[in-house]
């Protein structure tokens, strides 16, 4: 029987294997938002009462758009340094999201104690040592007293 080398195909910038593990990281915030909101609801679909729910890294926002899909509402702030990544938004045009093309070691334009959860994913990995006390200090601002913070990374 001959061996089979599978090589990683590539779409644009991602390969098989990157767009897996997206698969695989996004369910788990997805799920992890799922649980939060109705663990510590009752939110609805009102603007008013829904969780406020924020990304670092959020690239285009598509944790929102898979949250759309699971019926999950949040009013969600999406943070990612790169505007081009923003700009190609399915979610930027609703009234339940916020895009901020910021940088989380300079400090976030979102109110102090305004989230409920903040999750992220394969962001803190690439910020330096040396930023992480500052990072971590922020996010810890930006949620609310009983808020949730989940992040991921390899």
């Amino acid at each position: 029987m001959a061996h089979t080398q599978y090589k990683c195909q590539t779409q644009g910038n991602e390969s098989y294997v990157d767009n897996q593990f997206i698969i695989f990281s996004q369910s788990y915030l997805l799920e992890k938002v799922r649980l939060f909101t109705k663990k510590n609801g009752p939110f609805t679909q009102n603007v008013k009462q829904k969780a406020n729910v924020m990304e670092l890294g959020c690239y285009n926002g598509r944790l929102m758009h898979f949250m759309l899909q699971a019926w999950t509402f949040v009013n969600y702030t999406g943070v990612d340094v790169r505007s081009d990544y923003l700009e190609t938004s399915m979610v930027k045009k609703r009234k339940d999201v916020k895009l901020l093309c910021e940088d989380v070691t300079k400090g976030l334009s979102v109110p102090d104690d305004s989230m409920d959860m903040i999750v992220s994913s394969e962001v803190i990995e690439h910020l330096n040592e040396s930023d992480l006390p500052n990072v971590m200090q922020t996010l810890s601002s930006k949620l609310r007293k009983d808020g949730k913070l989940t992040i991921a990374f390899p």
